[in-house]
């Protein structure tokens, strides 16, 4: 039994329901399980072309099309090779991060990294695209099989080399080379984004942006931590402003909302936190209008007309105004997807949003107008009899 044979063997038995398809050309035997193709020269007792034959004691399987077990036919051209000390650093490592381009443009490559919990992940020095090879233009997190990596480490002298299923835009697989022999076997992907961050060798910090579910990958690599943006100065001198106009209690809750909304930005995703925001804010101003202006008027401000009170309402509802600028003023992280259709329809749900806040806002706008249209006219009317005296 030859090594790659081997190695076969091992992924073979690791399927829930081990099946082995058999079948040969005219010059070369394919043997294919769930997780790899082995390509290897004719055996005297393989199966006619067009036929297909018993391997061992898997069950027998079936393929309409022989010729896409070919590697020429299923594998993308433009392979990476893995070879000296890369090779062990990769084998060595939980899994490994394939991004073609970093964040300022250059060519990056496979990132070997460590799990270190939380969505983080440690990584070693990246091993370079060269020029031939050709892994895509997204980032996406594979696993190396077990039985792969065991089968490497223990035969230092199979080629080790990465490459894509042909057609597909992250489906990444191992080539593995052994005299006459060859085997293609399939890096699985996690089904959901599990990559936060990467730290890398030099201490900086990577992390993915833009998931696509359907591919099962990201668009691209950003640089630093995952934070917020838009929170800038603007923002922070309007909150200042508006501690100062309100009561003690106020700031402490509007700082809390504040703070409840940096804390979903970094886990919940950039549209859905958008869309969710303005509703709050739009709602909310009338009833703690009164909670605030009822005491005062019943206690301190007995004397006082309501409608001045009522005139007033603005400067309480000028605190909401610093929540609804700071989710207006955040980046999206992200831009649409054309094949993701949940994205597409947050999108949607958002611009809805602000259209109903564009239409509260409005109509708010035309009631302050004619408020102060009211109080403006008073002091014309009067404005213009004392003009009338003095002639």
């Amino acid at each position: 039994m030859t090594t790659l044979e081997k190695i076969f063997n091992d992924l073979a038995a690791t399927s829930r329901k081990p099946s082995v398809i058999r079948s040969a050309t005219a010059q070369q035997e394919y043997l294919a399980c769930t997780y790899a193709v082995l390509q290897r020269p004719r055996q005297p007792d393989s199966p006619a072309p067009g036929e297909f034959g018993q391997y061992g004691k898997y069950q027998q399987g079936r393929l309409a099309a022989v010729n896409n077990l070919l590697p020429e036919v299923a594998l993308a051209p433009g392979a990476l090779r893995i070879e000296g000390a890369a090779r062990e650093v990769l084998l060595k490592a939980t899994a490994m991060v394939v991004a073609p381009t970093s964040p300022d443009g250059g060519r990056l490559g496979v990132i070997p990294v460590h799990d270190a919990g939380g969505g983080v992940y440690v990584a070693d020095t990246p091993i370079p695209m060269s020029r031939t090879s050709d892994l895509g233009e997204c980032v996406a997190h594979a696993e190396l099989q077990g039985a792969l990596v065991k089968g490497c480490i223990e035969h230092p002298e199979v080629i080790l080399s990465i490459t894509r299923l042909r057609g597909t835009v992250a489906s990444y697989t191992a080539i593995l080379e052994d005299g006459d022999e060859l085997m293609y076997v399939l890096l699985p992907a996690a089904d959901a984004p599990t990559v936060g961050e990467i730290v890398m060798a030099d201490g900086s910090k990577l992390r993915p942006d833009a998931w696509n579910d359907k591919n099962r990958c990201w668009k691209r690599l950003k640089s630093g931590e995952r934070k917020m943006k838009g929170l800038g100065n603007p923002i922070s001198g309007r909150r200042e402003a508006a501690k100062q106009e309100q009561p003690a209690v106020e700031p402490v809750k509007q700082e809390q909302v504040s703070q409840e909304d940096i804390e979903k930005a970094a886990t919940a995703p950039v549209v859905a936190q958008v869309v969710s925001a303005p509703a709050e804010p739009v709602q909310e101003p009338e009833p703690v209008q009164e909670q605030v202006q009822e005491p005062v008027q019943e206690q301190e401000m007995a004397q006082q007309p309501k409608p001045q009170r009522t005139r007033r309402a603005p400067q309480a509802t000028g605190k909401y105004n610093v929540a609804v600028v700071q989710q207006l003023a955040n980046d999206m992280s992200a831009q649409a997807d054309p094949t993701d259709v949940e994205q597409i329809d947050a999108i949607i749900d958002e611009l809805r949003a602000l259209r109903d806040l564009q239409i509260v806002s409005a109509r708010r706008m035309a009631n302050l107008g004619t408020a102060i249209a009211k109080l403006t006219r008073g002091a014309v009317e009067k404005y213009s009899q004392i003009q009338a005296l003095m002639k």
